[in-house]
C-alpha cells in the first residue's frame, strides 16, 4: 500500500511549475477574447484561428495534467481495490444486521400489540432497545404495473426524446419544444 502514491513529490513540484507559467498566460488570452467581438470578415478570420490555437493549448495542457495526475490516480485506483473486498464485506454484514435488528423490532411491537388488546393476561414484553440504535420504518415504493400510475406521478424521458430528434422525428411532441443550438466544431490540427 505505501507504494501507490511514490510520484508525489516530484509531480506536486512539477505541477506547481507548469501552473504558474500558465496561469498569467491563460488569463490574458480571456482578457482579451472577451475585449475582442467578432464583428467583420477579418476578426472572424482571427477568432478561426485563435480558437484553433486555444483548443490546442487547452489539450496540451490537459495532457500534462493527465500525465501528472496518472500516478495519483493509479495509486488511488490500487488502494480502493485493495480496501473493496474489506468495505463490501463489512457493508454486508452491517446492511444484515440492519435488517434484522428492523424485523426483530417489528415482532417485538407486535408482540406488544397483540398484549395490549389480549383478553388473558399475557407476559410482558419488553420493547427492543440498545444504546445508539434507534429503528425508525420508513416508507418506499415500487412500480409493479407501470399503465396503471396516475400521469401526474409519471416524467418525460429525456433519451427517448433526444433518440426522436436524433432518428430524424420531424414530428412535434405535445408539450415539447425543439430548438436549436450552435455547436462550433474545431478542427485542430
Amino acid at each position: 500500500m505505501a507504494d501507490a502514491i511514490v510520484h508525489v513529490p516530484t509531480a506536486e513540484v512539477e505541477a506547481k511549475r507548469a501552473s504558474s507559467d500558465e496561469q498569467s498566460a491563460s488569463a490574458m488570452t480571456l482578457a482579451t477574447i472577451k475585449a475582442s467581438p467578432i464583428n467583420s470578415p477579418e476578426r472572424f478570420r482571427w477568432a478561426s484561428e485563435a480558437v484553433k490555437a486555444i483548443a490546442i493549448r487547452h489539450e496540451e495542457i490537459d495532457a500534462k495534467r493527465k500525465y501528472l495526475v496518472g500516478p495519483f490516480q493509479e495509486g488511488v485506483r490500487r488502494l480502493n481495490a485493495e480496501f473493496a473486498p474489506i468495505l463490501k464485506a463489512y457493508k454486508e454484514a452491517e446492511q444484515i444486521l440492519r435488517q434484522e435488528i428492523g424485523a426483530y423490532t417489528r415482532r417485538v411491537e407486535e408482540l406488544r400489540t397483540i398484549q395490549a388488546t389480549a383478553s388473558v393476561p399475557t407476559p410482558v414484553v419488553a420493547p427492543a432497545e440498545a444504546p445508539g440504535i434507534t429503528v425508525k420504518q420508513e416508507r418506499r415504493w415500487e412500480v409493479t404495473k407501470p399503465d396503471d400510475v396516475p400521469r401526474q406521478f409519471c416524467s418525460p424521458d429525456p433519451a427517448k426524446i433526444q433518440a426522436h430528434i436524433d432518428n430524424g422525428g420531424l414530428e412535434a411532441i405535445k408539450g415539447v419544444r425543439f430548438f436549436t443550438v450552435d455547436k462550433v466544431r474545431v478542427q485542430k490540427r
